[in-house]
């Protein structure tokens, strides 16, 4: 059953947002975000913009397609973070209160440990594949929780 935003922007309106919406909205993100400078541990001085250097070097070395928009997108992103205490201090909030969630288990993770489409880590895919059937073959239906652990790969 799909949620009633989801069939809103991917059925009953899905041209006007790929046409209207998302593409002028990609387009700006990826050539004002292509302003901002290259972020690199050089140029940070915060130990959480180092982090997020680090992770965008890993999750663009397995990320196939829109590159250019990532490239943009961790331009704006970690040099908000660097720059901006108003932007860092929300991400921080943000992060910390989505941490809590998961800790809590109320947040649930849709895969393993990496995306199924558009990622260059083929043994990762086939791993999250057959961990997504056995996570649905293992749901506790009435408390949506999951009732095993599942497994993680390393990468």
């Amino acid at each position: 059953m799909w949620s009633e935003l989801k069939q809103d922007i991917l059925i009953r309106r899905r041209s006007f947002f790929i046409d209207v919406v998302q593409a002028p909205l990609l387009w700006k993100i990826t050539k004002l975000g292509a302003k901002y400078p290259i972020p690199t541990h050089e140029k940070v001085e915060k130990v959480n913009s180092h982090i997020y250097i680090d992770l965008f070097e890993e999750f663009e070395k397995w990320n196939i397609g829109r590159a250019k928009l990532i490239a943009a997108f961790k331009r704006v992103f970690i040099g908000k973070y660097e720059a901006d205490d108003w932007y860092a201090e929300r991400i921080d909030w943000f992060l910390f209160k989505l941490f809590d969630l998961i800790q809590a288990g109320k947040y649930i993770k849709p895969w393993v440990d990496c995306p199924t489409t558009h990622w260059s880590k083929s043994e990762d895919i086939e791993k999250v594949a057959l961990a997504r059937i056995d996570l649905m073959m293992n749901m506790d239906k009435e408390k949506n929780n999951v009732t095993r652990d599942l497994p993680s790969s390393t990468g």
